[in-house]
């Protein structure tokens, strides 16, 4: 069985087509989610749902309670399906792991297992049990699906049918606008048009005057347009930032946790042009979501030099022990490091 596409998968779950094991991981945990639903309306029998349904997470997986719930039978209903939620395979130990897999040489036609990923801190191309479970599921007449991330042209596609069936316009540049804001999350992404589309109603159109009205930037982009002030030395628009931040009440350790990381990602994009590597060999090397974004940092970093990157990076290090350990006040903090950072930079 080949390793499915997310749309592959949708339209067999559509035909009617169930296979006996699922393994569903990935960056677009939305579409995960997404999926999962579909599957479990497919699988079990309306109002019967509670009997024939059994979840188990990393934290409540045991391996004699899921071998148990894959050979009990369904109830009242020709079958039942096993929900098991980011479940760490690379701690199971190794009899477990044994049994594990030999659970998906035995099909129980009467009892669907689903393993599915709703975070990304798993590495499921180099672990090597997460390798051994996909190709054993694989070779089991499973379904394996890895739900990529969507390119813009892909996004743009979405966001132009979910306003045609409202009869609603949008031009190229505010669906661009609104991928970039959204860091090209789909479910973002989703949540936001959802929000316009509501405000905007039927037979109409969504500018950008609505746009910046209704939706504001990830905290991610913010950060970045502070970094990239602040590397210009336009401190006025620094502050103006760091204001707008805090009136929007977001919280001294997710300012500080965003820009620590849009530094980090400046200093890895430095040190990869020094060796003369692409911005494709950057976002492969370090899998970031947006290619977009990452592919225009690679042009704009390249008006720094390094030493200003690693000075601000430092100015960070000492401003985030006094954020956990000192009783000043946050703001005050995050605006004197602002300054050291203009003082290194002169």
């Amino acid at each position: 069985m080949p390793i499915f596409t997310d749309q592959n998968l949708s339209a067999s779950i559509k035909s009617g087509e169930v296979f006996p094991f699922y393994f569903l991981y990935g960056d677009e945990v939305y579409l995960i989610k997404n999926i999962v639903s579909k599957l479990t309306k497919k699988i079990l029998v309306p109002g019967l749902e509670d009997f024939n349904k059994q979840k188990f997470d990393n934290e409540s997986f045991s391996i004699e309670d899921f071998t148990s719930a894959y050979e009990q039978i369904p109830m009242m209903c020709d079958r039942k399906c096993i929900l098991v939620k980011n479940l760490n395979i690379e701690k199971i130990n190794k009899s477990d792991f044994e049994i594990l897999l030999k659970t998906f040489e035995f099909k129980n036609e009467s009892c669907i297992v689903i393993f599915y990923y709703t975070t990304t801190d798993f590495d499921f191309n180099k672990g090597t049990k997460f390798k051994s479970i996909i190709n054993t599921i694989n070779k089991n007449n499973g379904a394996v699906c890895e739900f990529g991330l969507k390119d813009r042209a892909t996004l743009r596609k979405t966001i132009l049918s979910k306003c045609k069936k409202h009869n609603i316009t949008i031009e190229n540049n505010v669906i661009y606008s609104l991928i970039e804001r959204c860091s090209n999350s789909y479910d973002i992404i989703l949540n936001e048009l959802e929000k316009l589309i509501q405000y905007c109603g039927e037979n109409s159109q969504i500018s950008m005057e609505t746009l910046n009205l209704l939706c504001v930037d990830t905290v991610q982009n913010t950060a970045f347009d502070l970094s990239n002030q602040i590397l210009k030395s336009n401190y006025d628009k620094a502050y103006a930032i760091l204001d707008k931040l805090f009136y929007d009440r977001i919280s001294p350790i997710m300012i500080m946790g965003a820009l620590n990381m849009s530094f980090i990602d400046m200093y890895r994009i430095k040190t990869a042009q020094s060796v003369l590597l692409s911005s494709d060999d950057v976002i492969s090397d370090f899998k970031y979501r947006s290619k977009y974004r990452i592919t225009k940092l690679y042009a704009d970093v390249s008006k720094f030099s390094i030493e200003q990157i690693r000075h601000c990076l430092f100015c960070l290090e000492e401003a985030d022990t006094l954020l956990k350990s000192s009783k000043l006040d946050s703001k005050i903090i995050l605006e004197q490091m602002i300054g050291k950072m203009s003082i290194i930079k002169n």
